[in-house]
């Protein structure tokens, strides 16, 4: 069976590094950015895919440190064929959006300032996953069909409107007592070897490793179906992400595994963060993810004097 990664597309922000040195980073937020989402539970297994399915939780996790103003938003879940990886850079690069599709389920909609989590519930009708099914290039013989759920904010008209989209996969319990994915936790975020807390005080100017821990139980293993018709186990490999308001990063993302096979060893995490030189708050996020679907994250303020 495949193993398919959790997918967001990110738009509307910075190109990436070395395009243009009058753009930030990526991981410099300044403007409307989704930096994740998550489902709760982070995949859904049922004893068929035509099966009533029971609900799922959504959130967004995204910013503007440019304007304190309210913004629209709409949750769309349809059936389509590709979504690009998370944080890989793909940038404008939706090959086919929610929004466009005339059988998509409006999930929620409602107005949020920056910051505030988007939230919705909505549970996957038997017609969808039909969809789903038909437009995977397996059509669901693996045993798992997966949808796009797409979050859009600000005005419809708004050439600047920010999309992002993610994956939620729906299975069957094959092989054999298989059990769900969850969301990785992270325990915590460690700052020079010291954890760090809100309210941190950092110079201007100082580089500062960081490093993030995740819980014990973060790398789940799982067993899936190879080519040959026998089955292996894997634990899943942690990546992560960093963003911040200000300053900079030597590495954007860390983690993952060096070589994509049993008993490779992890790669490292930690990464180094140059505060910048102007004093005041500045916001950090934290974002882990699996290669099966499951995000979490956390959310740091320091100040820098």
């Amino acid at each position: 069976m495949r193993a398919r990664p959790v997918t967001l597309l990110l738009l509307g922000a910075a190109l990436a590094a070395g395009c243009d040195p009058g753009f930030e980073t990526e991981s410099i937020v300044k403007d409307t950015r989704v930096l994740a989402m998550r489902s709760e539970p982070a995949e859904v297994v049922v004893p068929d895919l035509d099966t009533v399915i029971d609900a799922v939780d959504l959130e967004v996790l995204w910013a503007d440190p440019g304007s304190p103003a309210e913004r629209p938003w709409t949750l769309k879940a349809c059936a389509i064929k590709t979504v690009f990886n998370a944080g890989q850079g793909e940038q404008n690069q939706i090959a086919t959006r929610c929004e466009d599709d005339v059988l998509a389920l409006l999930l929620g909609e409602g107005r949020a300032l920056p910051g505030a989590p988007i939230r919705a519930s909505f549970r996957a009708d038997v017609g969808l996953l039909q969809r789903a099914r038909e437009a995977d290039p397996l059509k669901g013989f693996d045993g798992q069909v997966s949808i796009a759920i797409e979050v859009a904010i600000g005005e419809p008209t708004d050439p600047l409107r920010v999309y992002a989209q993610k994956r939620v996969t729906y299975s069957v319990p094959i092989p054999a007592g298989k059990v769900a994915n969850r969301n990785p936790a992270l325990a915590r975020i460690e700052a020079d070897g010291v954890e760090l807390a809100d309210g941190a005080v950092f110079a201007p100017g100082k580089k500062v490793k960081l490093d993030p821990r995740a819980a014990d139980d973060a790398a789940e293993p799982y067993r899936v179906f190879t080519f040959t018709g026998t089955t292996r186990d894997l634990t899943e490999s942690l990546r992560y992400a960093f963003f911040a308001t200000a300053g900079e990063f030597t590495r954007e993302k860390t983690g993952g595994a060096k070589r994509v096979q049993i008993g490779s060893q992890p790669a490292e995490t930690d990464t180094e963060w140059t505060a910048p030189k102007q004093p005041g708050p500045v916001q950090l996020w934290f974002v882990i993810r699996d290669e099966r679907g499951g995000t979490s994250w956390l959310l740091r303020t320091v100040e820098i004097r």
